[in-house]
């Protein structure tokens, strides 16, 4: 898990360097990338009966996905909970308070039989 979480780190810290006109950063927060990850997991719903290799496995390929969620979410620091927000005559507006509508889109989940 630990290798995953530094690639989501890799490129969440490359895209908002490459994106975003402010100071950049050497490595994004980790608190971000371990909240973005767990909602992908909870969301992905896995067997209990998958062990950490294979929840990595397949999580592996929805990386860059997290890591452009990540960036998602530390873009709106100073705005938590609100859909617009506005600061120095600039106006911002979210789809979502948290992670974007389409934040799952293209994620195959589990089903539950009870």
């Amino acid at each position: 898990m630990e290798e995953l979480l530094e690639m989501i780190n890799k490129k969440a810290t490359q895209y908002w360097n490459e994106t975003d006109d402010s100071e950049p950063i050497e490595k994004f927060p980790s608190s971000i990338i371990d909240i973005v990850v767990e909602a992908y997991i909870n969301y992905i719903n896995f067997p209990k009966t998958f062990n950490e290799e294979q929840i990595v496995s397949e999580l592996s390929g929805y990386k860059n996905k997290i890591a452009s969620e990540c960036v998602t979410v530390y873009s709106k620091a100073g705005s938590e909970g609100e859909l617009t927000h506005i600061e120095n005559g600039i106006t911002r507006e979210y789809d979502s308070t948290w992670l974007s509508k389409g934040a799952y889109d293209g994620v195959a989940t589990y089903a539950t039989v009870i």
